[in-house]
């Protein structure tokens, strides 16, 4: 139960970093959503990448911080992170290919469920 308030917190604290960061690009620069998605998903990946070095056998940090930051405070910035990392470790291990393949079947058919929940909301509602 503590490992899923641990990532409860984290994702909750991620979020309100993203909600910060998207006020005050918005605020001071005046810039779209198109801004802020750029810049969470880009600190979103280097948090993930430093943390998850970090993790891998540099120190001894027990599990319970890597649930909250990782799992939690990246996953509640941004899910592009963990998406990110899921293609690394796949690359890493050798599997070129299947990162490759799985990046592209994800923001592929990612791409179509957004354009098909808008096709229905807009059917049911005319």
């Amino acid at each position: 139960m503590e490992r899923f308030l641990l990532v409860f917190l984290g994702g909750g604290l991620g979020s309100v970093v993203r909600y910060f960061v998207n006020d005050v690009c918005y605020r001071y620069t005046k810039y779209s959503f198109f801004c802020l998605t750029i810049l969470v998903n880009i600190l979103g990946c280097f948090f993930m990448g430093a943390l998850l070095y970090t993790f891998l056998g540099k120190t001894n940090m027990p599990e319970y911080n890597r649930l909250f930051l990782t799992v939690g405070f990246c996953g509640g910035l941004t899910t592009f992170s963990g998406f990110t990392a899921e293609i690394f470790k796949l690359m890493q291990t050798g599997e070129i290919a299947k990162g490759l393949t799985y990046a592209f079947i994800s923001i592929f058919f990612a791409l179509i469920a957004f354009v098909a929940g808008i096709l229905f909301v807009q059917k049911i509602s005319a």
